[in-house]
């Protein structure tokens, strides 16, 4: 999982792969739970890259995202956000749901 989001983010989120963008704060406890989940779905979904966005640093991107809860995680497809998960998330919630878009993502390739 990635913390070196802010120098290099539009460059990085327009790939073609898969991007699950966490914006959370390092003091809030739902947070940090779901930190914690993030870390256990990394190595279950190698085909997407996870990247943690502390929306207490200076020129993050939790404008342009219209972030307004903590946790929320947006997962992207070629730089646009296709799905939206507000709250802390069950790691079986986003393997199943991030799978379904893996598969999209494979057929969508050929």
């Amino acid at each position: 999982m990635r913390d070196d989001f802010q120098k290099n983010t539009l460059v990085s989120i327009k790939e073609s792969k898969l991007k699950l963008m966490a914006f959370c704060t390092s003091w809030s406890i739902p947070c940090m739970n779901q930190f914690s989940i993030l870390e256990n779905l990394s190595p279950l979904l190698p085909g997407i890259d996870i990247i943690k966005v502390n929306i207490d640093d200076i020129n993050t991107d939790a404008d342009k995202f219209n972030i307004q809860a903590l946790p929320t995680l947006c997962l992207l497809s070629n730089g646009k956000e296709i799905k939206r998960f507000i709250g802390v998330q069950k790691l079986n919630t986003l393997v199943d749901v991030i799978t379904i878009y893996l598969k999209k993502e494979k057929y969508n390739a050929y």
